[in-house]
């Protein structure tokens, strides 16, 4: 019987949340990258997107019980908090992030998409991850790069502010097909288990051939 406060079921619900919050900036950020005021918005509103969903991975990793802690989770920390304290200065201090914003953009994106690269690798140890499914942190990689190359100068902003919407977009479909799974995964091994209970109470079947007696000479 499914209890009422599943924190499965609960987190699931957070991540479903937070990848909606971050595909819907991202869209904004691809419509409105032409807006002249875009720039000093899209710092703080950035700031605000990057906070909200390192708080809420790092509560459901410090929220869970540490026997269900698995080093996949754990090491989602390191990002979750660095990403915090980041958010946290984008909306502090935007001004000073105005000239180098491209270069912060790129740093960002790149980072994104080697966290999960790695995230799916030592994921597909316990989940099933289709090698199509890499071609998402790939292109935020290249994303990144081109901001780096490219496009940091100051003139170069809209141009900036596409790939990073784009790239975001990006981090909800891969977040997306991560969770996906994950989920089936569980329900795979959550189905094996019952199969194997099942087997081990139902009755045994006794052999009435090799049971019979021999006659005796």
């Amino acid at each position: 019987m499914e209890t009422k406060n599943n924190p499965e079921k609960k987190n699931a619900n957070l991540t479903l949340i937070v990848n909606v919050a971050v595909l819907v900036a991202g869209l904004c950020l691809v419509f409105f990258h032409g807006n002249v005021n875009v720039m000093k918005v899209i710092v703080i509103l950035l700031g605000i997107c990057i906070i909200i969903p390192s708080l809420v991975y790092m509560g459901m990793v410090l929220t869970k019980r540490r026997e269900e802690n698995d080093t996949v989770r754990n090491i989602g920390i390191v990002p979750a908090a660095g990403g915090l304290c980041f958010g946290m200065v984008l909306m502090l201090k935007n001004e000073m992030f105005l000239k180098t914003l491209g270069i912060i953009f790129g740093l960002l994106i790149i980072a994104l998409g080697v966290f999960h690269t790695v995230y799916m690798i030592m994921m597909s140890k316990r989940a099933r991850v289709e090698m199509w499914y890499y071609i998402f942190p790939i292109l935020m990689m290249i994303g990144g790069l081109l901001i780096l190359i490219a496009f940091r100068a100051p003139e170069h902003a809209k141009m900036v502010v596409l790939i990073t919407g784009l790239s975001m977009i990006l981090f909800s479909f891969t977040t997306l097909l991560e969770y996906l799974a994950d989920r089936k995964a569980v329900k795979t091994a959550a189905n094996l288990a019952n199969a194997a209970k099942r087997a081990q109470n139902s009755p045994k079947v006794i052999d009435v051939e090799s049971a019979v007696v021999p006659p005796t000479e």
